[in-house]
């Protein structure tokens, strides 16, 4: 997964999430792992990455159920700039440790490249249903986290014979994630649920017809 693959294509320097980026990149560098599970010593974290998902390309051609799941919030740019900066690079910290502590051993999270709303979860001996129940843990967790975080969007896909390469199969993954937060941005937004009238209380009507 090279800086020019097709996984970050499109992803240029001119997008706005890419100039709140770097605006958090000191933030984040000690702030979030880059990478949601134990690696040797001497790895870096993008090495592991490339070598778990090569090592699970592999297998799923062998017949082994793998699914990636891409994690990713839905408006960012618009959450750094409402709240700012420490509290957008808050928001990554406290999601990266959420996913690292819902990540399994034999699974990997890391944070997709450079993006500083993106992760990628490689989830091996697992199907699409598998991943929804993950993604679903992952939600119930956002909601229950200590700090304010962006709506969180994620993408699906498992591996498909026609997928030739582990860019191809990461590539899918990240168009899954466009189309989902595509979605969020024309969901009608959810209104709260009336409150249920008091005991005793009068409607509307019954006052009309009682004055």
């Amino acid at each position: 997964m090279s800086s020019g693959s097709p996984t970050t294509q499109g992803w240029g320097r001119g997008s706005g999430v890419t100039s709140v980026w770097y605006r958090l990149r000191a933030l984040l560098a000690t702030a979030t792992p880059a990478v949601m599970s134990s690696r040797g010593p001497g790895t870096q974290p993008t090495d592991l990455v490339e070598q778990f998902l090569a090592r699970e390309f592999e297998a799923a051609r062998r017949g082994r159920a793998v699914t990636l799941v891409m994690f990713g919030f839905s408006d960012f740019e618009t959450f750094a700039e409402r709240e700012g900066d420490a509290a957008a690079a808050g928001a990554v910290h406290e999601f990266g440790q959420l996913l690292q502590r819902l990540t399994r051993r034999m699974n990997l999270t890391a944070r997709y490249r450079w993006r500083a709303d993106t992760f990628l979860s490689v989830l091996s001996d697992a199907d699409a249903a598998a991943a929804q129940g993950f993604v679903h843990n992952v939600r119930k967790a956002a909601a229950a986290a200590g700090v304010r975080l962006p709506a969180v969007e994620a993408g699906i896909v498992a591996f498909h014979p026609d997928m030739d390469s582990p860019e191809a199969f990461v590539e899918r993954a990240r168009q899954a994630l466009e189309a989902a937060r595509t979605a969020a941005r024309h969901r009608p937004p959810v209104r709260p649920a009336p409150r249920p009238a008091r005991a005793g209380a009068m409607r509307p009507q019954e006052r009309l017809i009682a004055s």
